[in-house]
């Protein structure tokens, strides 16, 4: 299966994709406190790029990235993982995120999709992952 870039994106979907990330952002300022208290690691607000790989096998060598990759804006980081935006299901529940450093590399973690939801009203779907050891 193909992923869908960003750059692949349809107008319609650019746009979905930003008031999909504005909805989660409201919803998450609503009931953050409440599941602060539940989480291990304290969440960052983040919007940006990440690179999504889909490996081959379920245990990636991160030496050799996979080739089926595509864009994804993600959000709320933390230490143990982040969650993403995508228009559709994912083919994978192992996947690679990439993330870039301000130095110009970029940085990859293993991760394991750990909760899928739609985004009402959307196409997209929000992954939330967590990182798998290295």
């Amino acid at each position: 299966m193909s992923l869908v870039a960003l750059d692949q994106y349809i107008p319609s979907q650019h746009l979905a994709a930003g008031n999909a990330l504005d909805m989660m952002d409201r919803l998450g300022d609503r009931l953050g406190d409440h599941y602060s208290k539940q989480r291990k690691h304290l969440r960052r607000d983040f919007r940006g790029l990440a690179t999504l790989y889909v490996p081959s096998s379920l245990n990636p060598d991160l030496d050799s990235v996979p080739t089926n990759s595509c864009t994804v804006w993600a959000r709320s980081l933390s230490e143990s993982g982040l969650s993403f935006i995508y228009p559709g299901r994912m083919p994978s529940k192992q996947v690679v995120i990439g993330l870039d450093l301000s130095n110009g590399s970029q940085t990859l973690f293993r991760a394991s999709i750990v909760r899928t939801r739609q985004v009402p009203g959307t196409d997209f779907w929000e992954y939330g992952v967590m990182t798998l050891p290295p």
